[in-house]
C-alpha cells in the first residue's frame, strides 16, 4: 500500500503515469489495477487517489500519458473502469484537462494518433443519439436493432470537441501546426454530421491569443492541404481574416521565404490567391447581385500589419520577385470591371506608418537579419558559398526593384521624411550591390538632388556615411562600405554634371558640403499613419480635455475611476532612462551608453559571456554591486510606480531593464515582467547539461554567488558540473521569455492607459507593444 500510494519520481510520476506512458497494458491490467482494488478500502480509494494524481509538470494524468502515447490498450481498459465505478470519472474522461487546458482530443490530434482519436469521436453521446433516432425510424426490426446496439455499446460522453487551451487554440490549431489535414477532417466531418448545434464556421475562425486561426497557422507552415480541407467543409470561411499584428494568410506563406519561392509556396500562393478572389465573388454576388467594383488590389492594400505594411513590402522584403510579379498580374487581370483605379497603382502606392513604399523596402532587402542560427548556419559554410549566396541575394534585389519600376513605380517616391530609395541607399552600403542600386535608380529616373526633410541631398548623405566610415566603428565590414560609399559618390556626382541639365556647376555655384542637417523640422511624427494618427488630432485632444501633460493624465485616471465599473487597468513601460539618475548608464545613450562603447558593445553577446566571462563578470561587478550594497538605490520613477501598485491601478509593468530596482522599490513581482530577464536569478551555462534547466532563486546561494562576482571571481555551477553560471537576462539573438509573450497578449486587451518612460522604443518585440494596444 505504501509503495502505491507514496513512490513518485522526480517528475512526479507514478507507477500508472509510467505503465501508461511505456504501453505497459499487460502490467495495467494485470497488476496495478487490480492490485489498486485489492488494497482499498472504503475509507481510501487506491485506484481514484493514485489516477488522480498528475505530474509536476503540466499536472498530466496517468490517463493523458495513455492517450499520448496512443496505446489504445491502456486506453480502453481505463475507460472500462469508469463504466464500473462513476467515481472515476474526476481522473478518467476524454474531457478532463491538462495545466494547459489539453483534452485528450487534443492530446491524441497533437501525437497524430488519428486512430484513437477517431475512437474517441465514435463514443461522443451526440453519435449514439443519432444512430438511436436513425435505428428506430429505419424499421421495427428488432434483430437489426439489437445487433447495431451491441456493436455500439460501450463508453458515452459528451465530448468537448471545440475545446481550448491556454493560448486559446482548438484541436483544428493542432491539426495545422502538425500538417494533420486527416485529422481536420475527421474532426470537420463529425461536427458537421453529428454536431448540428456547433456553429462551423465561427469554430473554424475561432482565434489563439495571437488572433491566429487555424487557417492563419497553416498558411505560416505552408500546410496547404489543411487550408484545402477546411474550405472544402466551409467554403465562407474568412480567409482574409487578419491576426492581431495584421498579418493575412499571404503575408504568413510568404514572411519567412527568401528569395526564390519553392514550387509548393507558388502553388500556396496560387491556390490563396484564387480562393480569395472565389470568396469576394460570392459576397458581390451575395450582397448586391453584381459587380460592385470592390477590388483584391484595394483590399490587400488596406490588409496592414501593425506596423503598417502590406503583403507587397512582405515580398518585397523577401525579394520574392516572382511571387510579386505573380500577384500583380492576378490582380490585373481579375480587376472588377466598374473599377476606375489601376489595381497595380492601388498596390504599389502601399505605405507603412512612416510612409516607407514598397520600393524602399526593396532596395534595402539585401540586409539580412542575422540570429544566432543564421550565424551558426553561415560559420558552416566555405568562402565559395558564402561567396554564391552574396551574388543570388544581389540578384534577387535587383530583380525586385525592377519588377517594381516595370509596373510602373515612381524611383523618387518619398517616406514621411522626404526619404527616397535613392537617399536611403546612400546611408546603408555595406554590400556592393548597393553600387548597382544606385546606377539603376540612376538609370531610370531617380534624382539625387531630393532634399530630406532635414535638408540634406544624396551627396551629403553619401559625404557623411564615407566619413563616419572612415573614422572607423569597429565593425566588420567597414573598410567596404566606405569603398562602395566612396565609388557611389563617384557615381553621383557624375550623374549630376553630365545628365542633369543645368547642373554641369552645381558643386562649384550650389553644393555646400558643410549644410547642417536642420532637425528641428519634426514634421515626421505628425506625418506618421499609426494608430495613433488614425484618431483624428482635436479627437485626441479631447481625451485629456486639451490638457497634453501630466495634469491632464492623472485627471483622466480620476475622471476613468468614477465612470467605469471596476478599477482603471495602467500599464507603464519603462527602459533604461528611468534608472541613469540612480548612477547606472544607459544603453544606447550616446555618451555614455553601453553600447557606444568599443569595450562594452558585445558585453550582452552569449559569446563574450562563454569566450571571455572574465570581461563579462568584471562589466556586472561595477554594474550591479552598488545596487547589491544599497548605494544605488530606486529612483522617484520607481517610487512612482509602486505609487500606482498602491493605489490599485498598475496591471502592468513591462521593463526592460534587469538592474532589479523594480524589485528593491517594493513592487509585488508578480506586477513586474522584465522582459529582458534581470540579474535575480542564475543557472548553469552549459545547456547540455540537466543542471541548467535549475534556476539558482535562493538568497543564501544568491549571496555566494554576489559574493564570488564582489571578488574577482567567475561564478560556478554549484550542482558540481564545473561550468560557469551565467544570469537569467536576455543575450542577443536569444528569445523573450514566456512571461512577456503571455502578458503581452493578456495585459494590453485590458489596458486603459499606457505610460512609456525612458525608452526609446527601437528593441522589438518591446517596442512593438505600443502598436497593440487597442483605440
Amino acid at each position: 500500500k505504501n509503495f502505491f500510494t507514496e513512490s513518485i519520481n522526480t517528475h512526479g510520476c507514478n507507477c500508472f503515469h509510467l505503465a501508461n506512458a511505456n504501453d505497459r497494458h499487460q502490467l495495467l491490467t494485470q497488476f496495478l489495477i487490480p492490485t489498486a482494488v485489492q488494497l482499498s478500502s472504503p475509507t481510501l480509494n487506491i485506484l481514484n487517489k493514485l489516477l488522480s494524481q498528475g505530474t509536476y509538470i503540466d499536472c498530466l494524468l496517468p490517463f493523458h500519458l495513455a492517450v499520448a502515447k496512443g496505446s489504445t490498450p491502456c486506453v480502453l481498459p481505463l475507460l472500462h473502469l469508469v463504466q464500473q465505478d462513476s467515481s472515476l470519472s474526476n481522473c478518467i474522461s476524454l474531457n478532463l484537462t491538462d495545466q494547459r487546458n489539453h483534452n485528450s482530443l487534443i492530446i491524441a490530434a497533437c501525437n497524430g494518433h488519428a486512430s484513437l482519436l477517431s475512437l474517441f469521436l465514435s463514443f461522443d453521446t451526440h453519435c449514439q443519439a443519432q444512430e438511436t433516432s436513425t435505428n428506430n425510424n429505419d424499421n421495427n426490426n428488432n434483430n437489426n436493432n439489437s445487433s447495431s446496439n451491441s456493436g455500439r455499446s460501450g463508453y458515452r460522453e459528451n465530448l468537448n470537441v471545440e475545446q481550448r487551451n491556454k493560448d486559446g487554440r482548438t484541436i483544428l490549431h493542432f491539426a495545422a501546426m502538425k500538417s494533420y489535414e486527416h485529422v481536420a477532417k475527421m474532426v470537420l466531418d463529425h461536427l458537421e454530421k453529428f454536431r448540428p448545434e456547433v456553429d462551423l464556421t465561427a469554430f473554424i475562425e475561432t482565434t489563439d491569443l495571437g488572433g491566429s486561426s487555424a487557417i492563419h497557422i497553416a498558411s505560416s507552415l505552408e500546410n496547404i492541404e489543411v487550408i484545402q480541407e477546411i474550405l472544402r467543409h466551409k467554403s465562407n470561411a474568412n480567409i482574409l481574416q487578419r491576426t492581431k499584428s495584421g498579418d493575412t494568410v499571404l503575408n504568413l506563406l510568404v514572411k519567412y521565404q527568401a528569395d526564390k519561392p519553392s514550387h509548393k509556396v507558388i502553388e500556396s500562393f496560387s491556390f490563396l490567391l484564387d480562393a480569395i478572389k472565389t470568396q469576394l465573388q460570392n459576397q458581390k454576388e451575395k450582397n448586391t447581385g453584381k459587380d460592385s467594383g470592390s477590388d483584391l488590389a484595394e483590399i490587400l492594400s488596406s490588409a496592414k500589419t501593425c506596423f503598417g505594411k502590406t503583403i507587397i513590402h512582405d515580398l518585397c522584403k523577401q525579394r520574392q520577385w516572382q511571387l510579386l510579379d505573380l500577384l500583380l498580374d492576378f490582380c490585373r487581370k481579375n480587376a472588377p470591371k466598374s473599377s476606375s483605379q489601376d489595381s497595380t497603382k492601388i498596390l504599389l502606392e502601399a505605405r507603412d506608418h512612416d510612409g516607407m513604399s514598397v520600393l524602399h523596402e526593396a532596395v534595402t532587402s539585401w540586409r539580412q537579419i542575422k540570429t544566432k542560427r543564421t550565424e551558426a548556419l553561415e560559420a558552416e559554410k566555405s568562402e565559395q558559398e558564402k561567396l554564391a549566396d552574396e551574388a543570388h541575394i544581389a540578384e534577387s534585389c535587383l530583380k525586385t526593384v525592377a519588377c517594381l519600376i516595370d509596373n510602373g513605380m515612381d524611383p523618387n517616391i518619398k517616406d514621411h521624411s522626404d526619404s527616397t530609395p535613392l537617399y536611403l541607399l546612400c546611408f546603408n552600403t555595406e554590400n556592393p550591390v548597393v553600387v548597382k542600386l544606385v546606377k539603376y535608380l540612376l538609370g531610370v529616373g531617380a534624382d539625387p538632388l531630393i532634399e530630406h526633410l532635414y535638408g540634406w541631398n544624396c551627396l551629403h548623405a553619401i559625404q557623411y556615411t564615407i566619413q563616419s566610415k572612415s573614422e572607423g566603428d569597429g565593425q566588420p565590414g567597414s573598410l567596404e562600405a566606405k569603398n562602395n560609399a566612396i565609388e557611389i559618390e563617384s557615381v553621383l556626382r557624375n550623374h549630376v554634371v553630365n545628365n542633369m541639365a543645368g547642373k554641369a556647376n552645381y558643386f562649384e555655384s550650389e553644393f555646400d558640403p558643410k549644410k547642417p542637417r536642420d532637425f528641428s523640422k519634426q514634421k515626421i511624427f505628425q506625418r506618421r499613419s499609426g494608430k495613433h494618427n488614425l484618431v483624428p488630432l482635436e479627437e485626441r485632444k479631447a481625451v485629456l480635455n486639451g490638457e497634453i501633460n501630466l495634469k491632464g493624465v492623472a485627471q483622466y485616471i480620476l475622471n476613468k475611476e468614477k465612470t467605469q465599473k471596476g478599477s482603471v487597468k495602467v500599464i507603464v513601460m519603462t527602459g533604461a532612462g528611468i534608472s541613469t539618475s540612480a548612477g547606472i548608464p544607459d544603453f544606447r545613450g550616446r555618451e555614455n551608453g553601453v553600447y557606444n562603447n568599443k569595450e562594452t558593445r558585445n558585453i550582452f553577446s552569449i559569446e563574450t559571456l562563454i569566450n571571455e566571462p572574465g570581461k563579462f563578470y568584471s562589466f556586472v561587478r561595477s554594474m550591479m554591486t552598488p545596487i547589491i550594497d544599497g548605494k544605488i538605490t530606486p529612483t522617484p520613477t520607481h517610487h512612482f510606480i509602486k505609487l500606482l501598485e498602491s493605489k490599485g491601478i498598475l496591471l502592468r509593468n513591462f521593463t526592460q531593464n534587469i538592474d532589479m530596482l523594480e524589485h528593491y522599490a517594493g513592487i509585488d513581482p508578480d506586477k513586474v515582467i522584465e522582459c529582458h530577464g534581470s540579474f535575480k536569478s542564475f543557472r548553469c551555462l552549459n545547456i547540455h547539461q540537466t543542471c541548467s534547466d535549475v534556476i539558482i532563486d535562493d538568497e543564501p546561494t544568491l549571496n555566494i554567488i554576489w559574493e564570488e562576482i564582489k571578488q574577482g571571481k567567475i561564478p560556478k555551477c554549484k550542482k558540481g558540473c564545473g561550468n560557469h553560471l551565467r544570469p537569467n537576462v536576455t543575450f542577443f539573438g536569444e528569445g523573450m521569455n514566456i512571461r512577456f509573450m503571455d502578458g503581452e497578449r493578456q495585459d494590453l486587451e485590458q489596458c486603459d492607459v499606457l505610460i512609456v518612460m525612458g525608452t526609446s522604443l527601437v528593441v522589438y518585440p518591446f517596442a512593438g507593444m505600443v502598436s497593440k494596444v487597442e483605440i
